[in-house]
């Protein structure tokens, strides 16, 4: 996961500065406030474009274009960065055990308790086997 976090870092920071890089040209080409800036910069990198702002002079039209084609992709690849985040971070939590309670509820008595035990314990196992093979792999890599 160190990896992907390094990624959305690098990520995040390119996305920023594009939405500042677009702020700042509107700002000063187009005579737009800096909220209506970075809206408009905002909207154009994530594709919404609700049509309320758009350039008027060529100049911003030129701009529009090469803006569009280098922060769209940016701003794509930020947000599959956060998505992949999130998915790794849900499989290191212990998906066994909440698997487990959900269908616990519906058994009662001490056959429940002995299912979610051994869950837990399956799950926990696993947790262990996933550390051990990263460190594996960290160790591998140096």
């Amino acid at each position: 996961m160190d990896s992907v976090r390094e990624k959305i870092i690098y990520s995040v920071s390119l996305a920023v500065v594009m939405i500042i890089i677009g702020a700042f040209f509107y700002n000063l080409q187009e005579g737009w406030n800096w909220v209506d800036s970075v809206y408009f910069a905002v909207s154009t990198l994530t594709t919404v474009g609700f049509g309320d702002l758009h350039p008027t002079h060529p100049i911003s039209r030129l701009f529009m274009i090469f803006y569009m084609l280098i922060g769209i992709p940016i701003m794509f690849y930020t947000i599959t960065m956060l998505g992949i985040y999130s998915i790794e971070k849900r499989a290191y939590t212990k998906p066994l055990k909440l698997f487990g309670k959900h269908h616990i509820n519906q058994v009662k008595g001490s056959k429940a308790k002995q299912l979610a035990e051994e869950i837990e314990t399956l799950s926990d196992k696993m947790n262990e086997k996933i550390k051990a093979l990263e460190q594996e792999q960290k160790q591998e890599a140096k």
